[in-house]
């Protein structure tokens, strides 16, 4: 009988699931190598459309840039060369524009000048020191200590106003090439100075009023009085040249100086001007006496209402003044002094004395022209003498030659004046620091920026895939089963289907002795 035995059977397993790589190199490259291709095509067809689409929308990628300065008194407040709000706007106004236009040679039909207008900007440059002054103004105000809010109350109130700024023209809708854009804005910022010093030099309307005057129009004596008036004015406005100058300019152009100007002006008044009016009120010329004593009488009426006007403002501005109670300070006194309450004007106080001051110079102008055209009514109404053809023409001769000197005279006094507001005055109020340039449009950049961020959006989203199916694609690597394994894992197989087969055996029993033969 068979020996029936125990098989154990062990199996030692590798250690091959040890160590596994959670991605290796070879397989990283070997996924992105397959999608290498899908992503260059993505690219390209992403970079040409948003590329297209930036050109669809603008013509022009291209602005031209200058920086401009204005160096003058009150500039720092924020006021012009009169004393008023500053505006900068007017560098781009249309007058400026369309003269810049001509100096350019371009036509109005081809390049509109609201087209250039709008799209020019203006941006003042504020240095760091007074941005960070004043943002710690405002921190401070913000703060709540009450007594910090007190101190810098006042100083809120000054806002910082730019002297240099950025002038900028975007040519697009503009018609305007990039030579044509850098042409045009130099010559509007040289237009500008021109009209700078026209706005704020010498004062053109006067003399433009003047000579454009028609003495034919008025009666003898009233054609006397409307060019002295006129030539009144100009005196008060040389003069004030002569004040304001205080390097005796004298024009290369003319030869003059400001006090040879008012000279000449003075001497016109009162030597041409007075001789033609006295001879025309000694001898009475008119050219319609009925016609000049109704203008007259009307004159009259029209003074005694200014007249009546101006009392009833000098009686208020008095019992104002009359009831004004003035600052009093007090100030005082040592051991051997008491203490001393003085009065002390205000700001308001002086302002009304200086109204009343005014308005009695109003009502003293008043009095002095109503005497005088009533006394003209008088001498017209009496005199029973004509006028004479030969006192007509030698007034028209003498008024012609009056009129040829006054127009010459302020033809100079332009000359003079717009010399020395371009050289001395204002030198350097208004100057170009950084000429017209041209630079690319933002909307250039924004394009290239568009396009920068598509394409790094799609490669993130290529290596994103890359990685996942680098990752799967090792998973499957670590846990394939090994040759060796499989070998051991059939013969295994193989021993258990044996036992399977073969019947179930008991323990063995003691073999039994040998029966011995019977006898012999």
């Amino acid at each position: 009988m068979l020996e029936e035995k125990n098989i154990n059977l062990i199996l030692k397993q590798d250690d091959y699931e040890q160590d596994k790589p959670l991605l290796t190199m070879a397989v990283l490259v070997n996924q992105t190598k397959r999608l290498l291709l899908l992503w260059l095509v993505l690219a390209i067809v992403l970079g040409v459309a948003v590329g297209a689409m930036g050109l669809m929308g603008r013509r022009n990628p291209y602005k031209v840039r200058a920086i401009v300065e204005f160096a003058f008194e009150g500039i720092e407040d924020g006021k012009d060369p009169a004393g008023n709000e500053f505006d900068v706007t007017k560098l781009k106004a249309p007058a400026v524009i369309e003269s810049a236009l001509k100096e350019a040679q371009i036509s109005k039909d081809d390049v509109s000048i609201e087209s250039i207008r709008s799209n020019i900007t203006l941006q003042g440059i504020v240095p760091e020191d007074a941005f960070e002054q004043m943002t710690a103004y405002q921190d401070l105000a913000n703060s709540d200590n009450s007594s910090a809010l007190k101190a810098v109350e006042a100083l809120l109130d000054i806002s910082y106003c730019p002297t240099q700024y950025i002038v900028t023209l975007n040519l697009t809708d503009t018609n305007l090439d990039k030579e044509q854009g850098v042409l045009v804005l130099d010559a509007i910022l040289s237009a500008y100075k021109q009209y700078f010093y026209e706005t704020y030099g010498y004062n053109q309307a006067l003399g433009s009023a003047v000579m454009a005057l028609d003495y034919n129009d008025y009666d003898y004596e009233r054609a006397i009085e409307v060019l002295d008036t006129s030539l009144e004015s100009a005196e008060r406005y040389v003069s004030g040249l002569v004040t304001e100058d205080k390097s005796s300019f004298r024009s290369t152009e003319t030869g003059y100086t400001f006090e040879d100007l008012l000279s000449a002006l003075r001497t016109l008044r009162d030597e041409d001007l007075d001789w033609l009016s006295s001879y025309i009120t000694v001898n009475n010329v008119t050219k319609d006496k009925t016609m000049l004593l109704t203008n007259y009488q009307y004159r009259i009426e029209n003074l005694q209402r200014q007249k009546t006007e101006a009392e009833t403002n000098l009686a208020s501005i008095e019992a104002s003044i009359a009831a004004y109670q003035k600052d009093t300070v007090l100030v005082t006194g040592s051991e051997n002094m008491s203490d001393l309450e003085m009065s002390q004007a205000s700001e308001q106080y002086d302002n009304m004395i200086e109204r009343k001051l005014d308005t009695q110079e109003t009502i003293s102008n008043c009095i002095k022209n109503i005497n005088y055209y009533e006394s003209r009514v008088n001498t017209l109404k009496t005199t029973s003498s004509q006028t004479t053809e030969a006192q007509k023409k030698l007034l028209d001769e003498e008024l012609a030659k009056l009129h040829t000197k006054i127009t010459t005279l302020l033809e100079k006094i332009n000359t003079t004046a717009d010399e020395y507001y371009q050289n001395v005055a204002f030198a350097n109020a208004y100057s170009v620091i950084v000429p017209a340039a041209l630079t690319t449009n933002t909307e250039s950049n924004n394009t290239m920026n568009d396009l920068l961020i598509v394409e790094a959006v799609l490669f993130v989203l290529v290596a994103m895939v890359v990685l996942v199916l680098a990752l799967m694609a090792q998973y499957r690597l670590n846990h394939a089963v090994p040759e060796k394994t499989a070998e051991a894992v059939a013969a295994t197989d193989a021993v258990t289907e044996t036992k399977k087969a073969e019947p179930e055996t008991t323990e063995p029993a003691k073999q039994a002795p040998a029966k011995q033969g019977k006898g012999k």
